[in-house]
């Protein structure tokens, strides 16, 4: 199964501060009870709920609103005074509004048609390749909502923030993130025959065990208690189409789509990445698949693909920067073949100097962008136990990332220098 990778849309919980703590494990009933309740709630068709959220030192108290309608629409909106921050999945797309009370106003737009770009070339490459592992591999993926409360970074670097978000996965894993975080990660007490209770360095939560929603999240300050509360409740709503209409973007709001969308590709590279490394691990441990020339050759191509991908989202803004310097440069060399009152400028062969100049600075920096780009990414041995052959996929890999450098970067780029120097010294 493909990992839950998610886009960041933080919609944080102001007040509840908490500092970071190690956490013991959750034990075997409780632990028992929530796998049980992702399994349940996975099955929910649709729910309302409503929050109150209150801070001590904030004037106004806030509410915040989850809504879910299987398979795939889903919306997170905070409203004070007025609508501050919405975030809704619906018909493939993922849609933002943010209005902060001190900040401007921004919005975002991403589909899946985006995520999902070449993923027919990724495919074909797996079958050719790697064939052992091509009849599991999901050639496009579905953007499936998934809620989720997380810890932040919050006001100093020794406070965490609570924080709910509306994430997304590719196959169903958990609707509600937080079972499996308490699951993985906290200890909790049965409070009541219908309840858990989660507390840590003052904060405490608390979870509905026949709902699997958290019922309140509190914690004691100075100028009084913080906290959430869920106030309604309704697992059996009837929709109208406009309960998840979203307001119009505010004029002159800034465009973060390139900026979700280059998360969510990053998430989705993670998981490819992962997802090819485990299944050709597995392959080779059953026999199905001979690590040798040809099979590293297919792993090679196939890691090409995804960072091709990854590369040329990515980097887009930096690759038109540096056509734009081209372009400079070009006219740079126009100017100086042509001297003030139509005297001859400089000479072609100092011009020509000048290019060579250039183009090596060029090279210099796609080599220090390539292993900048390349020192990002590490196989995990969760995805490949065995360490010899972790060590040769990351050198796999490594070879892979400069191939598709040179592919989406240097090739390019290089050859519309080429173009552009080559006009002005015809």
């Amino acid at each position: 199964m493909l990992a839950g990778f998610a886009a960041s849309l933080h919609l944080l919980v102001t007040g509840l501060v908490v500092s970071p703590v190690h956490q013991e494990r959750a034990t075997e009933s409780v632990r028992e009870v929530l796998e049980q309740l992702v399994e349940r709630t996975n099955g929910i068709g649709a729910f309302v709920a409503e929050y109150l959220v209150h801070s001590p030192t904030q004037e106004t108290d806030q509410r915040l609103t989850l809504a879910y309608q299987a398979p795939a629409r889903a919306l997170i909106r905070i409203r004070g005074d007025e609508e501050v921050f919405t975030c809704r999945f619906q018909d493939g797309t993922i849609d933002l509004r943010m209005t902060p009370p001190d900040g401007k106003s921004a919005f975002a737009h991403v589909s899946a048609s985006q995520l999902n770009a070449r993923s027919s070339d990724l495919a074909a490459a797996i079958r050719s390749g790697l064939s052992a592992i091509s009849k599991e591999w999901v050639e496009s993926y579905d953007v499936l909502p998934k809620f989720d409360l997380q810890m932040g970074p919050g006001t100093s670097s020794e406070a965490k923030s609570i924080s709910f978000r509306l994430g997304y996965e590719s196959e169903r894993g958990a609707l509600f993130g937080w079972l499996k975080s308490l699951e993985k990660q906290g200890s909790g007490q049965q409070e009541t025959a219908d309840r858990l209770a989660f507390v840590s360095d003052g904060t405490r939560l608390v979870l509905s065990t026949k709902t699997g929603f958290v019922e309140r999240i509190e914690r004691p300050k100075e100028a009084g208690l913080g906290f959430l509360n869920l106030e309604t409740l309704d697992v059996e709503p009837s929709f109208e189409e406009s309960d998840f209409d979203i307001r119009p973007s505010s004029p002159g709001a800034e465009d973060l789509s390139k900026k979700f969308l280059f998360e969510m590709r990053g998430h989705l590279t993670t998981a490819r990445r992962t997802q090819v490394f485990r299944r050709v691990q597995s392959a080779i441990d059953d026999q199905t698949l001979v690590w040798g020339h040809e099979t590293q050759g297919g792993l090679n191509n196939v890691l090409v693909i995804v960072h091709s991908d990854e590369l040329a989202v990515r980097l887009d803004d930096w690759i038109v920067h540096c056509r734009k310097n081209i372009d400079e440069f070009s006219d740079w060399l126009a100017n100086a073949l042509r001297a003030p009152g139509g005297t001859e400028g400089a000479s072609r062969d100092e011009l020509k100097r000048a290019v060579e100049e250039r183009k090596q600075l060029m090279k210099t920096k796609f080599d220090a962008a390539t292993e900048k780009y390349r020192s990002a990414f590490e196989i995990p041995s969760s995805a490949v136990r065995d360490t010899a052959l972790r060590d040769e996929f990351q050198e796999i890999e490594a070879a892979a990332v400069g191939e598709a450098f040179t592919r989406v970067v240097t090739d390019p780029l290089n050859a519309y220098f080429d173009e552009k120097t080559e006009i002005q010294l015809r």
